[in-house]
């Protein structure tokens, strides 16, 4: 069985001009490689396809797999990891993992919440804000400096220009 594998190499994006932030989801050389031995060990023979655009191109140029052990990110958008398991759905081609609404639903949180409350799974009441980004840095910088400063220092917080101790 031939096994293609789908990633995202954090080297090929930083060598892109992507930065070390916009790269950090993506995947090492180590993981792709072990991925690889892993099954190659149990008899399978594989092929490293890399990202989307890696992908389009193997196939505009009759490349073909029995299945595709997807382990991509993708890029840009609320449907970035839904790409390649599109792409592979064009092209009847199966695929490892979850299938193009699974990941498109699961990265928007308010939607995955709706359906999960839907089903009758109790949780907590969904609060979708809108704020400036202004204040969202502020929060966020609040919240990460809570995390990072030892509870003796924690009151140092209320110095901070908008920032107010939350209660956890």
């Amino acid at each position: 069985m031939r096994v293609g594998i789908a990633y995202d190499l954090k080297s090929d994006y930083i060598a892109e001009g992507y930065s070390e932030e916009e790269a950090a989801e993506f995947d090492s050389e180590e993981t792709i490689a072990g991925i690889e031995n892993a099954l190659k060990a149990n008899g399978y023979k594989t092929e490293r396809i890399g990202n989307v655009r890696s992908l389009l191109s193997l196939l505009h140029n009759g490349k073909r797999w029995d299945i595709v052990f997807n382990i991509c990110e993708g890029i840009n958008g609320i449907g970035r990891e839904a790409q390649v398991p599109a792409v592979l759905d064009i092209f009847n081609i199966p695929y490892t993992f979850s299938d193009v609404l699974v990941n498109s639903l699961t990265l928007h949180k308010g939607l995955t919440k709706r359906v999960i409350r839907d089903l009758g799974i109790p949780q907590p009441i969904l609060q979708s804000l809108k704020l400036p980004p202004i204040l969202i840095r502020s929060i966020c910088l609040s919240l990460f400096l809570q995390n990072l400063l030892p509870k003796e220092q924690e009151k140092e917080l209320t110095h901070i220009p908008g920032s107010q101790k939350l209660k956890s």
